[in-house]
């Protein structure tokens, strides 16, 4: 009997023996060492570690295993870790689809050991641990990935300060419009021009931008004056200085004035003759002392010769100075135009810039993203607020409502009445050119004949309104056309309106 009780401690033993030596054969190991640099080994083998570092902390992750394809009952990892991380810093084993217990436990000074029981299929197991800035002595390329995570951070902090800064700027915009739109003036019918202001000047109201339209209108104008003849030599235009005004000032035949203001005395003078400052200069843009006639050619040659030109920017200053002055604008058209434009065009491409500089910052970017193309969009808007701005005083919405009556009589699609003459088409024409309405005003004439004005020689000299119409229009699209495409943006000076050009440096062809 005492021999089967030896017999069967024995088994039992040996029995339990085996289990342990299953066990102990069933244990996967890893041994992980991580070096101050950040980089790691597993089993004496180069990691595939993941360090994600930014201003807050650095997280090194490694791979122990990745979707288990048997059943692993233990996994042991043995961590060693340099001694400063190891004496702030609690390492840990990140189970991930995995039904496992995980145990950690300290070792000593710089040993862990943790250990993952009941591994099941398909789990995986990292290795992390975390680090507060400086402790890791990060080779160049990662502390540069850090510093550009946190310039990310300001970076998106400016973007939001930009994009409140335009919506708030946008508002402000639209509050403008509405409390000066809301003085709605109901325009009256009109079949003749309700007052003699220029038709250049009623170009302007209520877009506040000079045109290729401006521009025609204002040489219809000086011709209807007497100041400019227009031959039709074939298929060209010849102009012709029918009555002379003196282009010998400065300003005018070298393209400087000593100061940016013009002189009291030229004011006078231009008066005194009968034109505009504004006048004078298309003038002085068209003719030379030694040239007093001149075709459309020679127009196109000179603006050819020019990317910008003082004289006709001179004009845009002078015309916009004008309509302030004379109180249609609450402010300079021109430099509002400028201003609003630019500041548009620089937070579109403010956003631009930075939205394609986001594409090398490391990190989740969607939100600067999203934050960088709203600014983008925001400088859009603005951009496209300028034709709407600046807004017209209660005067020029007044003046606006007065003639908007006899533009839409000039626009009107049904056709005069029998009795009115061909002429009439040449006593309406330089409006028509300003509202650019000249080809419906010409329509509500049908094939009605009419003589051309004595400013104006044409061969036939009588022809269809249709016909005259086409010739005029010409005159728009080749030469105003080609003197609008030379304008040179002037900017504000120190003056409460003057404005500043750099002079034409060929002063022998203006």
């Amino acid at each position: 009997m005492l021999g089967w009780t030896r017999i069967g401690l024995v088994s039992i033993t040996v029995f339990f023996l085996l289990i342990g030596a299953v066990a102990q054969a069933a244990t996967d190991q890893f041994n992980v060492t991580i070096n101050l640099d950040g980089t790691a080994t597993v089993n004496g083998q180069p990691a595939t570690n993941i360090l994600k570092s930014d201003a807050r902390l650095d997280t090194l992750t490694i791979p122990i295993l990745k979707d288990v394809t048997g059943l692993r009952p233990r996994i042991e990892v043995i961590a060693t870790l340099p001694v400063t991380m190891a004496a702030e810093w609690q390492p840990r084993l990140r189970p991930n689809r995995c039904s496992c217990r995980v145990i950690d436990s300290r070792e000593g000074d710089r040993t862990f050991r943790m250990v993952a029981e009941g591994v099941n299929v398909g789990a995986s197991l990292s290795f992390e641990a975390e680090f507060a800035p400086g402790i890791l002595q990060l080779p160049l390329s990662a502390r540069a990935i850090r510093s550009t995570e946190a310039a990310g951070t300001w970076f998106l902090v400016f973007a939001l300060l930009v994009l409140l800064a335009t919506l708030g700027f946008l508002i402000h915009l639209m509050w403008e419009l509405y409390e000066i739109r809301k003085f709605k003036i109901k325009p009256t019918p009109l079949d003749r021009p309700p007052n003699d202001l220029a038709p250049a000047i009623i170009s302007l109201i209520p877009s506040g931008k000079i045109t290729n339209h401006t521009l025609a209108a204002m040489l219809i104008s000086l011709a209807e004056r007497g100041f400019v003849t227009l031959t039709q030599a074939g298929e060209h235009l010849v102009f012709t200085e029918a009555q002379p005004v003196d282009l010998t000032g400065p300003g005018f035949a070298l393209g400087s004035f000593p100061t940016d203001q013009i002189p009291a005395g030229e004011r006078a003078k231009a008066a005194k003759e009968g034109v505009t400052i504004a006048e004078k200069y298309l003038l002085a843009k068209l003719f030379t002392q030694m040239k007093r006639s001149v075709t459309e050619e020679d127009i196109a040659k000179r603006v050819g010769r020019h990317l910008s030109s003082f004289k006709i920017g001179k004009l845009y200053a002078e015309f916009y100075d004008q309509v302030t002055k004379e109180g249609y604008f609450i402010r300079n058209p021109h430099t509002v135009h400028l201003h609003y434009r630019g500041l548009g065009i620089g937070v579109f491409f403010l956003g631009l810039t930075g939205f394609i500089g986001s594409f090398f910052l490391p990190g989740d970017k969607l939100f600067l993203e999203l934050t960088l193309v709203l600014v983008m969009l925001s400088g859009r808007i603005v951009t496209k607020m300028v034709p709407y701005l600046p807004l017209l005083t209660v005067t020029g919405q007044a003046e606006w409502a007065r003639w908007a009556g006899f533009r839409a009589y000039l626009g009107e699609t049904s056709p005069l009445d029998a009795a009115i003459p061909g002429s009439q088409f040449f006593t309406y024409l330089s409006y028509a050119l300003a509202f650019d309405l000249l080809e419906p005003w010409a329509k509500r004439f049908g094939g009605r004949l009419a003589v051309a004005p004595s400013w104006y020689k044409s061969s036939p000299s009588k022809q269809t309104v249709t016909d005259f119409a086409a010739e005029i229009d010409h005159l728009r699209r080749t030469v105003a056309v080609a003197l609008a495409s030379i304008h040179e943006h002037t900017v504000r000076s120190t003056g409460a309106t003057s404005l500043t050009t750099q002079p034409e440096k060929n002063y022998t062809v203006s």
